[in-house]
């Protein structure tokens, strides 16, 4: 990673009088390290929504474009169903209707009496009545399932049973009527399963009814349509999430670091952070949510963890999706020593940097350093302000964004070394 330091340091040449070796020095000084981890992220609002077909269908019409500012309930685009609603609740509707008229036909029939009656009212075979009341009885149990249906359906099972094991066994009616010819009056057991059919076909249009889904798609949020993925004529369905309308709620927005995790323990709630959106210049920001979900690169098994930085200011000109370098202040020191991180030596254990006194001489001296930035770094213990380090061999050729830096150091830090003293 890399980081981000300001700080205030002198900086000079010498010409020194020893195999004339030409060093750029700098002036231990007074100043401010600011050190930060460098890393890319993604500008996303902080409030938006999708609005996912409400059935697969047809787009029917499209109300808005993108970009478009919408207002909250506003609609955005109507669907065609796929399946034919219409069809099936007409079909239902006459279903119930011829229900209804049978059952009306049944008590209209029950309430005619006769003067003499020497057997039990004529009514359908057993076979009949019992296909009759078996039908009522998957009707009523596929749409309905409250108490009252289950008491009705268990007095269904047991008319049916009676009436399935008697099968056409009823001798003829000898019951004379004052009219003729007199209606068959109908039993208990016809007008109750009439009742349940009339109830099983209320209950299945109502359901049919509740399941039409809406046709439009409307924006939960005030805001500007975001993502339009869609025209009319299209298929779209649901279950398809490419499919779905993004309105993003104006002003807010965040930026989505991927901070590995050896440097997620320098980050922490609240620390400031710059955000330079592509092509753009960089905002102000603060480090708002650390993720806790792990994300693992299958090429490389590296782990990052996401960041969220809220960024500070107007929204103009961000785009949801694009993408930004995040640098995330991690430690700030004022008023210390400090000296160019590139006068900074590593040998082994020991961390040195190479002094050049005002004879020419240069010298090797073990130092103990604080917070580290890409250009400065904080010395605790070492040297002494107004001393010089060595920064360069100026008969070294200058680094380019290619150069190991590592390498290069080692070889100046040997050469300065082989020069003391001589």
């Amino acid at each position: 990673m890399a980081a981000v330091a300001v700080v205030a340091v002198g900086a000079g040449i010498y010409l020194g009088n020893r195999k004339s070796n030409l060093y750029q020095t700098a002036l231990v000084a007074r100043g401010s390290v600011l050190a930060s981890d460098t890393l890319s992220g993604t500008i996303v609002p902080t409030v938006s929504d999708s609005v996912a077909p409400p059935t697969a269908g047809t787009v029917s019409d499209v109300s808005v474009t993108l970009g478009e500012e919408v207002a909250a309930g506003e609609e955005l685009a109507s669907i065609t169903p796929s399946a034919n609603f219409t069809a099936e609740i007409a079909s239902a509707q006459a279903n119930l209707a011829q229900a209804q008229a049978s059952l009306s036909d049944a008590q209209a029939a029950s309430v005619v009496t006769s003067t003499t009656t020497t057997t039990a009212p004529p009514s359908p075979s057993g076979a009949s009545l019992a296909a009759r009341i078996g039908t009522a009885i998957s009707q009523l149990g596929a749409v309905c399932s409250t108490p009252s249906c289950q008491s009705q359906i268990a007095n269904l099972k047991s008319l049916f049973q009676q009436y399935s094991s008697s099968a056409s066994t009823r001798s003829p009616s000898t019951t004379s009527q004052v009219r003729s010819p007199s209606p068959a009056v109908p039993s208990a057991a016809v007008l109750a399963a009439d009742d349940a059919i009339v109830v099983a076909d209320e209950a299945a249009l109502a359901h049919l009814q509740a399941s039409v889904p809406s046709t439009s798609m409307n924006s939960p949020v005030a805001g500007v349509v975001a993502a339009l993925p869609f025209s009319v004529g299209q298929a779209v369905s649901p279950a398809n999430a490419a499919d779905a309308i993004v309105v993003i709620a104006p002003g807010a927005w965040t930026a989505i670091a991927a901070v590995p995790a050896t440097e997620l323990p320098s980050i922490h709630l609240g620390d400031s952070a710059s955000i330079t959106p592509a092509g753009m210049g960089s905002r102000s920001g603060v480090v708002s949510a650390i993720g806790t979900t792990a994300t693992v690169n299958a090429a490389t098994s590296a782990t990052t963890f996401p960041v969220t930085i809220d960024i500070k200011g107007s929204g103009v000109g961000l785009f949801d999706g694009s993408s930004a370098t995040i640098s995330i202040l991690t430690a700030q020191v004022n008023n210390v020593t400090v000296v160019p991180t590139s006068a900074i030596l590593q040998s082994g254990t020991r961390t040195e940097v190479d002094l050049l006194d005002p004879a020419g001489t240069s010298s090797t001296v073990s130092v103990r350093i604080g917070v580290v930035g890409a250009t400065s770094t904080q010395i605790i213990s070492g040297v002494h302000v107004g001393e010089s380090v060595i920064l360069a061999d100026l008969a070294t050729p200058l680094p380019t964004p290619t150069t190991n830096f590592a390498a290069l150091r080692r070889s100046f830090a040997g050469g300065v070394r082989r020069g003391a003293g001589g």
